[in-house]
């Protein structure tokens, strides 16, 4: 599998990407989505979300190295359900994905910014072809912070995971994103990702 992440979920986004739009890469790590949308058409827009310190650089630099400064917006922070401050977990310095947002303060932990989906387009009118999160269990919170957008119906598709043990931790029930999405007049199927 070299050169592929999440096989089945990388085609199925790049499959997407060619009618353009716009992107939301909520938890972007070094830009692998980010850079894959913005890349495919002159139509195609990114806001690249991304909290990590160790992250940031490295996310930032693979968007400008591949020329798309005019095309992505990044914005360096969490997404959640409020606008604020929360702890974040690094996560270990060889896992770059693995960090995410936490209940309490450590010496594991920073301090970062936290916006929420609906405040961030509130000025905004445009739709979202895309909206991926991958934020280590906290996707959930991505989404409530999202509930307007949802229910307006300017999400066109939602990929976001679920982390059983990382939800837990945070309080967070297992069938809560479902429920809401259903609510909001989305359905919802698992995209397994395919084994290499």
């Amino acid at each position: 599998c070299l050169g592929y992440v999440e096989r089945h979920l990388s085609k199925v986004i790049a499959d997407l990407s060619s009618g353009g739009g716009l992107l939301v890469d909520v938890g972007a790590n070094y830009g692998y989505y980010t850079c894959m949308w913005a890349s495919a058409s002159e139509r195609s827009r990114v806001v690249s979300m991304e909290a990590s310190p160790r992250n940031l650089p490295a996310l930032s630099d693979n968007i400008r190295l591949n020329g798309l400064q005019s095309k992505v917006i990044l914005v360096p922070k969490a997404a959640a359900t409020e606008v604020g401050t929360m702890q974040f977990s690094l996560g270990p310095r060889e896992q770059t994905g693995w960090g995410g947002l936490a209940t309490r303060s450590d010496d594991t932990t920073v301090s970062v910014e936290v916006t929420s989906l609906d405040h961030h387009f509130k000025d905004s009118a445009e739709s979202i072809a895309v909206l991926k999160v991958d934020v280590e269990g906290a996707d959930t919170w991505v989404l409530e912070g999202a509930a307007g957008l949802l229910r307006q119906g300017r999400i066109a598709h939602i990929f976001y995971e679920q982390n059983p043990a990382r939800m837990a931790a945070l309080g967070i029930p297992a069938t809560r994103a479902g429920e809401l999405l259903r609510e909001c007049g989305y359905s919802v199927t698992s995209l397994s990702d395919e084994a290499c």
